[in-house]
């Protein structure tokens, strides 16, 4: 502080002394006559460093906390950014050997679907067909009752009207008589 204000004196003064008048009434410019103003000026200048100073050195570190963080936070941000690129560029190069495992995983899992759908197809044919076969060995053996029982009652029926037209009463007798002699014949 004190060479600032001895250097201003200093420029202050040796032009007044160089350009100094040996005499006479007339008075030129001279550099000195701004030496009061000059000192003034300094003056002025000291008193607004000491009164400013507190307030923006203050704002200023403030200013460069603020400037300092924000650097820091765009680093960060930056650097997670990266990282996530990174991740991302390590994702997406994983992505084809990803997309064959799942094409193969899903013509495998396709072709055990179609392999238990065939199972399960022949598996239910084979009962539908084993199903059919009881149902018509069934139905034949139904059939065949039916026609069993057809066939007997026209036996009957036949046999009946056979008997009415055949036998009548000499026939009968002799009829009766043959059998009793057979039965006879069997003792």
């Amino acid at each position: 502080m004190r060479i600032v204000v001895y250097s201003i004196l200093l420029l202050t003064l040796v032009p007044a002394l160089s350009l100094a008048e040996t005499g006479g009434t007339s008075h030129a410019p001279a550099v000195s006559d701004l030496a009061f103003p000059a000192l003034n000026f300094v003056v002025y200048i000291l008193l607004l460093y000491w009164l400013l100073k507190k307030p923006l050195s203050t704002a200023l570190g403030s200013r460069r906390a603020g400037i300092h963080s924000a650097v820091l936070s765009a680093k960060t941000k930056l650097e997670r950014s990266q990282r996530e690129l990174r991740e991302a560029n390590v994702r997406i190069s994983g992505l084809p050997s990803e997309i064959a495992l799942l094409e193969r995983r899903d013509a495998e899992e396709s072709k055990r679907e179609a392999q238990a759908i065939r199972e399960a197809a022949v598996s239910k044919s084979q009962r539908i067909a084993l199903q059919a076969k009881a149902s018509a060995a069934a139905e034949e053996k139904s059939i065949e009752e039916g026609l069993k029982r057809e066939l007997a009652v026209k036996v009957v029926e036949l046999a009946a009207s056979r008997l009415e037209r055949e036998i009548n009463e000499q026939a009968d007798r002799a009829l009766r008589e043959r059998a009793l002699q057979g039965i006879s014949g069997l003792r």
